[in-house]
């Protein structure tokens, strides 16, 4: 299937990601032997506690960023993150001895999440369907892990499969530690970033090209 229209129609229709990118649910570190539960989810079928949840670790993380830049309130935020087209790939602390299975059943706190969309490339002239990337935020507390790294992957094989051509994402440029993060696993300045047109701005929108 090549057509640009049924991929992004089929995209959006599914409901679990987790069959299209073939990750299993249980997720490992070298650091402390640690074992994570790894979840697809539409983003309006979490709970009000899991939305705060999500905010949450999203404030903590990019507050001061946002505040350095375009400001922040919570509402409008809010309905960013939770828009009914929105997916997520949650993370989830799992007991580090037990069953696989009941690793997999784990509903430990999210430790990191992303958040993406199924979209077109462009909203005035759109060319092909991508998933963009809206955020990576992993707690502090276990930064470092590795997690944000097999996330991104998740992502890039979740694009593969599905046939679109590139993962977007927009990434502040006083975010030097997630510019250099990106950039190290393969994401460069897309040709449509501001500074691209000879307009710098706050933020760039960096992408990784799929090999179809």
């Amino acid at each position: 299937m090549n057509d640009p229209v049924m991929i992004i129609r089929l995209a959006n229709s599914l409901t679990d990601l987790m069959g299209v990118c073939k990750h299993d649910s249980v997720m490992s570190t070298n650091a402390k032997e640690e074992r994570f539960s790894l979840e697809s989810r539409k983003a309006n079928s979490l709970s009000f506690e899991e939305k705060e949840e999500v905010y949450a670790l999203f404030e903590e993380n990019m507050k001061s960023f946002y505040m350095q830049t375009w400001g922040l309130k919570k509402e409008d935020k809010m309905n960013e993150l939770f828009h009914p087209a929105a997916r997520l790939f949650c993370v989830h602390a799992a007991p580090s001895t037990g069953e696989e299975e009941d690793v997999k059943k784990s509903k430990g706190p999210i430790v990191a999440f992303t958040l993406f969309r199924f979209e077109w490339d462009d909203e005035e002239e759109p060319e092909y369907p991508v998933l963009y990337c809206y955020e990576l935020q992993i707690r502090s507390t276990f930064q470092g892990r590795g997690l944000g790294r097999k996330l991104m992957d998740v992502l890039k094989v979740t694009a593969t499969k599905l046939k679109l051509q590139k993962v977007l994402l927009t990434c502040f440029t006083c975010n030097e530690a997630a510019m250099a993060f990106y950039k190290s696993i393969g994401f460069d300045i897309d040709e449509y970033s501001p500074s691209k047109s000879g307009f710098p701005q706050d933020y760039e929108i960096l992408s990784f090209p799929i090999q179809l």
